[in-house]
């Protein structure tokens, strides 16, 4: 189900120096998100609470004042790690979208009439087509799955790093009660 609000915080901030233009640069910008609201103190200067604007990288996002247009910025220049610079945030709810609103987002016209899903990592960025495969049973990362058939009731998956002619990772069998398959006796991982 969808997080209803945004999770709390903590991160020092890894500044060379802040910019005029509300630039901020972190380690890692994980876990920010666009209207998010954030505490900026360090030992020199006041904290203040601002709200995320754009987060651009996986290490740099923009903020600026709460509530004004997402492209009002804070001169964050004084704000320095040599003074101790952090930012944080509380457990905040999340902003509402009206699904009629998500829809229209998704939604393609004809000739396609489809609704568009991509692939993104964490920050929002298409990961180009790549296909993630994952299996919960599998812990170690894999490419390519092969299917055997060794008997009426018997299904085994095998799970390759490395195409079809690379290492394999692990094996799941699946024993059905009979020729049917219609329920599953056992699934076991080796």
């Amino acid at each position: 189900m969808f997080e209803k609000f945004f999770l709390p915080i903590t991160a020092q901030l890894f500044l060379v120096n802040g910019t005029s233009l509300g630039e901020i640069q972190l380690l890692n910008t994980a876990g920010f998100k666009v209207k998010m609201q954030v505490f900026i103190g360090s030992t020199t200067q006041p904290s203040l609470t601002l709200e995320v604007k754009r987060v651009l990288s996986s290490t740099l996002m923009v903020v600026g004042p709460v509530a004004t247009s997402i492209d009002k910025r804070s001169d964050l220049s004084a704000y320095l790690v040599a003074d101790n610079a952090a930012i944080s945030s509380n457990l905040q709810a999340r902003g509402g979208i009206p699904l009629n609103d998500i829809q229209r987002a998704v939604y393609s016209e004809e000739p396609t009439v489809a609704i568009r899903t991509i692939d993104v990592d964490q920050f929002g960025e298409p990961t180009h087509g790549q296909m993630v495969l994952a299996n919960p049973l599998i812990l170690e990362p894999f490419d390519a799955i092969s299917a055997a058939y060794p008997a009426v009731d018997t299904e085994v998956y095998s799970y390759y790093d490395g195409g079809l002619g690379g290492v394999l990772v692990g094996t799941v069998t699946v024993i059905y009660t009979d020729a049917s398959k219609e329920s599953v006796s056992s699934v076991v991982r080796s």
